[in-house]
C-alpha cells in the first residue's frame, strides 16, 4: 500500500522518520519549519489541510501523527464512502497507540494500524465489531477469495450475520471452499442458481455476471477472472478505450469489477491511451508478440487492416485467450470506433456460474 505519513510537531516528525524507514511504500510529509530534520526524505507542506487533501486522493493509506480531533476535522470534507476512501490511521506523537480511524476493513486501515504498531511498538486500536468479537467480516472473506465487493451497502447485513453467528449462504464449488472453511457459519452452494433459490436472508453471490435484482438481494463478490483483449488504432484515447470496455461488458452482462487484466500486442506497449486506462484502474497489461498471437485461433475472420498494421489477422481475441489460458471466448471481437475488444474467462477461475 502506498502510504502517506503526515506529521505536525517536532516529536511527530521524529516518529514519522522512524516509521518511514521501516514502512515499505511510505512517503513522509512534514511542516516547512522542520525541513532540516528530514534530510531529504520528506515532502514539506505549508498548510496541513493541503497535504491531507493531496494524500487523500493519491495514497491508499494515510498515517497522521497528531491528535485524533485534528485529523477528524481535516479529513471530514474529503470523505466520500467506504468503497473509495483510503485507510486512515492516527498515532499519538509518543508512539503509544495506532488507531484505525477510517476504512478499517475495505480500505485496510485495521491491517495498516497493526503494521504501524509492529514497526513502532505501539498498541493497535481496532474498534470494528467483527474484529473485537473475533468474527469474520465480508471484506476479509472477499480478499481471501480475490474478489471485489460491488454493492458495499450490503456489507452490513453480512457482517451482522457473522457477528451474531447466523448462517451466511455463498456459492462456491467444493474445491474452492478450503480458503474460508471455518471462518463463519456458512451454507455452501455449488452454483449461483442454487444460492439464489435459497431462503437464507444473508447471501453472498460470487459471480462476474450482472443479474437483475442481484444487488438488492445479495452481497455481490466479483471474482477477478475476466481478461479483456484490446486492439486499437494509434493514439486512441483512454476515454474511448474505457467507453468501449464499459459498453461491451454491460451488453454482455459482465461486471467490469471482474476485470483481472488487459491483453494486447507488444507494439502497443507505448500506446498512451491504453496505458492511462490501465493505470486509472490499476490493471496490468499482458503484451504478446506477433508469433504468439499467430498460433492462437481467431473466432472471427481476420482483418486486412490489422494485417497491414501489425502483421497478424487479429489482436484482441488471441490476446484475451492467451492471457486467460482459455480455449474460447465469453465475448467475441466487437469493433467500436478506434477500438476492438474481446473477453475471455480465466481457465483457473472460480467456477461459480
Amino acid at each position: 500500500m502506498k502510504t502517506a505519513i503526515i506529521t505536525l510537531t517536532k516529536g511527530s516528525v521524529e516518529l514519522g522518520l522512524r516509521l518511514h524507514e521501516r514502512l515499505t511504500g511510505s512517503e513522509l510529509f512534514l511542516p516547512e519549519k522542520h525541513r532540516d530534520m528530514a534530510d531529504g526524505k520528506g515532502m514539506t507542506f505549508t498548510e496541513i489541510k493541503d497535504a491531507a487533501e493531496k494524500a487523500f486522493s493519491e495514497y491508499g493509506g494515510l498515517v497522521f501523527i497528531m491528535a485524533t480531533g485534528i485529523v477528524v476535522r481535516i479529513i471530514a470534507p474529503f470523505i466520500k464512502g467506504k468503497d473509495v476512501d483510503p485507510a486512515v490511521v492516527v498515532m499519538d506523537e509518543a508512539g503509544r497507540f495506532a488507531v484505525s480511524l477510517l476504512s478499517g476493513h475495505l480500505g485496510g486501515a485495521n491491517e495498516l494500524a497493526r503494521e504501524v504498531a509492529k514497526h513502532t511498538g505501539a498498541i493497535p486500536v481496532i474498534t470494528t465489531g467483527t474484529d473485537v468479537c473475533n468474527k469474520p467480516c465480508a471484506e476479509d472473506i472477499a480478499r481471501e477469495l480475490d474478489c471485489e465487493i460491488e454493492n458495499v451497502t450490503g456489507i452490513k447485513k453480512i457482517n451482522s450475520a457473522f457477528l451474531h453467528d447466523e448462517q451466511v449462504a455463498i456459492n462456491l464449488p467444493a474445491g474452492e471452499r478450503e480458503a474460508i472453511a471455518g471462518c463463519g457459519n456458512f451454507i455452501f452452494f455449488d452454483t449461483l442458481n442454487e444460492l439464489l433459490a435459497s431462503d437464507c436472508p444473508a447471501r453472498i453471490a460470487v459471480t462476474n455476471r450482472i443479474i437483475p435484482d442481484i444487488l438488492e438481494n445479495c452481497l455481490a463478490f466479483r471474482p477477478k477472472n475476466l481478461v479483456v483483449g484490446i486492439g486499437c488504432n494509434r493514439n486512441s484515447s483512454a476515454e474511448e478505450v474505457e467507453d468501449v470496455i464499459c459498453t461491451v461488458l454491460k451488453d454482455a452482462g459482465l461486471s467490469k469489477k471482474s476485470i483481472r487484466n488487459l491483453a494486447t500486442i507488444d507494439v502497443k506497449n507505448d500506446e498512451v491511451g491504453l496505458l492511462n486506462y490501465a493505470k486509472k484502474y490499476d490493471l496490468t497489461i499482458d503484451f504478446f508478440n506477433k508469433e504468439e498471437l499467430e498460433k492462437e485461433k481467431l473466432v472471427t475472420p481476420p482483418s486486412l487492416h490489422v494485417i497491414e498494421a501489425v502483421g497478424v489477422g487479429g489482436v484482441c481475441e488471441p490476446a484475451a485467450m492467451l492471457s486467460a489460458r482459455a480455449s474460447n471466448l465469453l465475448v467475441n471481437k466487437v469493433k467500436s470506433g478506434n477500438v476492438t475488444m474481446a473477453v475471455a474467462e480465466c481457465c483457473e477461475a472460480l467456477d461459480v456460474r
